[in-house]
């Protein structure tokens, strides 16, 4: 699994049972993340697979969704995301996260699969790829 699975599940179910505040870091700006939903979910593929030619996916992965109420940053997002461009950007989102009995800032790497937006906000849907604690 690309995603370490042991820190995935703690955060999934730590978000559970509290309200860990979340910042998405996108060039030199930092973004409050809002309504914050980690989740784990069965890819369409039977064995590790390249997809779009760019990242590999396994049979099942970490999902992250979230809210963002800034939508001066789209034209930001959109350079990141595979579809228009040939390369992903990896996002890094913060969070802290208690292991081993302590408070632990903890950076989650993602890949943007895809965005929704409004004049209001940008509900973001981001496959997690990597942490880092």
């Amino acid at each position: 699994m690309l995603a370490d699975e042991t820190i995935a599940t703690k955060l999934i179910s730590y978000c559970e049972t509290n309200s860990p505040k979340f910042e998405l870091k996108l060039k030199d700006q930092t973004i409050p993340l809002s309504d914050v939903k980690i989740y784990k979910t069965e890819n369409p593929v039977d064995r590790p697979t390249r997809r779009g030619g760019v990242y590999i996916s396994d049979k099942y992965s970490f999902k992250l969704k979230g809210t963002i109420y800034d939508v001066s940053i789209i034209p930001v997002l959109s350079k990141t995301m595979l579809g228009p461009n040939t390369d992903f950007t990896e996002i890094e989102i913060v969070t802290t996260l208690p292991i081993d009995s302590k408070e632990e800032k903890l950076s989650i790497f993602t890949h943007l699969t895809n965005s929704m937006h409004n004049s209001e906000k940008i509900e973001l849907n981001l496959t997690i790829v990597r942490f880092e604690y």
